[in-house]
């Protein structure tokens, strides 16, 4: 599935919370939306899940307008985990199969008798980490096309991080969806994603795959002369830059991510 985000901007009265953001993303790419608090990730997911339309621009979900795509074949699950008070993981299981005709009962049973699930319970009386685990991958045995999840490892152990990269690296591999995850932190979970996406204070500041990334930036000692090298920012005692050459190291995405925040703030701030 190819999604086209163009020029999007979405606007509460006068506060603006994301301002002219484009990306493009292919099949099967697991997305990074990274970016400290307020930098309008929560938004961008809410409008590009067709949750919210955009203030301006537009979204193409595989060449069609968003508002032409099929509803049933986009997922999606926000940072707060909300739930219907009283219904249980049986009742979850009905809706999802009225709203999704594609419902797969193999694949969200196969998750039950995984993870020890207890269809009976009230989701609204069970432990935030296991509430999360229900709702991503009850998202996922809708077999949407397009799947977006806030905070996908908040309230999680390390052992259900890792198994839940597994799972969504497989979904979007054999089915050619798009996964798009946002937080402030993913950086133990690198190895998965192809995309990354960076925002600041409702601004797009990068849309790179991150196999480019590490193709075309370096760190350099903070002390080189950056030469012909566009220089994005600091990171403690080197710069990000972007150059082919071999020089300096590969930087990892945590550092990406530093090097254009940062890179941000010393231009806001006039700083050389």
């Amino acid at each position: 599935m190819s999604l086209i985000v163009e020029r999007i901007s979405k606007r509460f009265g006068r506060k603006k919370g994301i301002e002219k953001v484009s990306f493009v993303t292919g099949p099967g790419e697991i997305v990074a939306v990274l970016g400290p608090s307020g930098a309008g990730k929560t938004t961008l997911m809410r409008v590009v899940s067709g949750e919210w339309p955009p203030t301006e621009g537009y979204i193409r979900v595989n060449g069609a307008p968003l508002t032409a795509f099929s509803r049933h074949l986009i997922a999606s699950t926000g940072d707060q985990r909300m739930v219907f008070r009283g219904f249980t993981g049986s009742g979850y299981h009905r809706i999802w199969r009225l709203l999704y005709p594609q419902f797969d009962d193999a694949l969200f049973f196969g998750f039950v008798s995984r993870f020890s699930w207890d269809l009976s319970r009230r989701i609204d009386t069970i432990p935030m980490g296991e509430r999360s685990l229900f709702l991503t991958l009850g998202a996922l045995a809708c077999r949407p096309l397009l799947v977006l999840i806030d905070e996908p490892f908040q309230h999680l152990t390390p052992r259900e991080r890792e198994v839940l990269c597994k799972i969504l690296r497989s979904y979007a591999d054999d089915h050619c969806a798009t996964v798009i995850l946002a937080s402030a932190e993913l950086y133990e979970q690198e190895r998965i994603f192809d995309r990354v996406i960076i925002l600041k204070d409702g601004k797009l500041l990068c849309s790179t795959r991150l196999d480019e990334a590490r193709r075309t930036y370096r760190l350099v000692p903070g002390v080189e002369d950056s030469g012909d090298f566009l220089v994005i920012g600091p990171v403690l005692a080197e710069k990000l830059v972007f150059t082919e050459e071999p020089v300096g190291r590969i930087p990892t995405l945590q550092e990406i991510v530093n090097g254009y925040l940062n890179g941000a703030a010393s231009e806001k701030e006039g700083v050389t």
